[in-house]
């Protein structure tokens, strides 16, 4: 299984910290074809900072299989909820920092995939 990275760093798809945002994903296998819920054994997401390494809202490797903020339609079509807890500002004084969402799967043949969602969060100097 290929790799595939969602880069939402740029100045158009930047998060305020502290709200929702909602990311999509796809789970495909080798050939590109959309891998469903029901034949995945695991999906998981690890949010992080990515300059730190530190693991944002607890959020290593939770359960997101039509869980905790995460939902997998019958073509492979992911959808992930960040709560405004996940977009924090963890370095204090940063204007912006870089966080990855990595969501990762194996499928029913043992097949194990992975999507990593780059986001950038926006310090709004009036959030608390």
């Amino acid at each position: 299984m290929k790799p595939f990275t969602t880069d939402l760093t740029g100045a158009a798809t930047r998060i305020a910290e502290e709200t929702t945002r909602f990311l999509a994903f796809v789970i495909q296998d080798e050939d590109d074809v959309g891998i469903p819920a029901a034949e995945l054994q695991s999906l998981t997401l690890t949010l992080f900072d990515r300059r730190t390494g530190q693991i944002l809202n607890s959020r290593d490797g939770v359960d997101i299989l039509n869980a905790n903020g995460g939902t997998v339609d019958g073509a492979g079509n992911g959808e992930l909820k960040l709560t405004p807890a996940d977009n924090v500002i963890f370095t204090a004084g940063r204007v912006e920092e870089d966080h990855v969402a990595l969501v990762e799967w194996e499928d029913a043949n043992g097949q194990v995939g992975r999507h990593v969602i780059l986001l950038r969060v926006e310090n709004l100097a009036k959030v608390p």
